[in-house]
This record gives structure tokens, sequence and C-alpha cells, in this order.
């Protein structure tokens, strides 16, 4: 299931990306979704992860680093399983961005409240 759609843009150089953390928003426990991973235009790029549930969030390391070329703009989006239906209102927000980039502006990107 398609969990939330973010971009990231590079402006004047090149920056290359080695993981995003990501936290869920919302009352659901850290349960409700499993298995996640990070998709471009060209499929899977990064390893499988769970939220914990003590913070929430969830590092995905790439699986091999992300350039994204001076000027452009890669569209990256979450899946997931939904683990359990509970009728929560929950979303996904990207909070960190590990890359070459001196400055990540506009963290965090929340994505859509989706009710399971």
């Amino acid at each position: 299931m398609k969990i939330a759609t973010f971009d990231l843009s590079a402006s004047a150089s090149d920056i290359s990306v080695n993981s995003i953390v990501l936290k869920k928003d919302g009352l659901g426990s850290a349960t409700v979704f499993k298995d996640l991973v990070l998709l471009n235009k060209d499929g899977r790029i990064s390893s499988k992860g769970n939220f914990d549930s003590t913070t929430d969030t969830v590092e995905l390391s790439l699986t091999n680093t992300l350039v994204i070329k001076a000027g452009s703009t890669e569209t990256i989006s979450v899946v997931g399983t939904v683990g359990a239906t509970t009728g929560d209102k929950v979303g996904v927000s990207v909070v960190k961005v590990n890359s070459s980039a001196l400055t990540v502006k506009t963290l965090p990107v929340s994505g859509a409240v989706i009710t399971v």
C-alpha cells in the first residue's frame, strides 16, 4: 500500500542520499504499518523496516546511494503493509534525510492522513 509520496530536490549541486528517517503520525500503534520500504521510478531503493514502538520512527537505509542531480527532483514513495485495521487516523512524515547536502529545508514533510 502506498502510504506517502514526497519529492527530494537538489538545487545548485548534486546531492547523495544515504538514508531517510520516517516518523509515524497519529494515535495508531507502531505496528499499524509494517515492512516499510522506499520506492522511486526504478523500483525499491531501500532496506525494509518497521516503526520503533518507543520513538515511532524508522530509518530506511538506501540499497545504493541515491544521487539527485543539480536542478532535478526525485519522487520517493513510502510503501508498506497495514498491520491491523483499527479505525485510527495515521500518517507518515519525513523527519530526516541523511545526505551530502549542507542543509535540508522544509522538514518535516508530512504525508496524507490515512484511516486504517
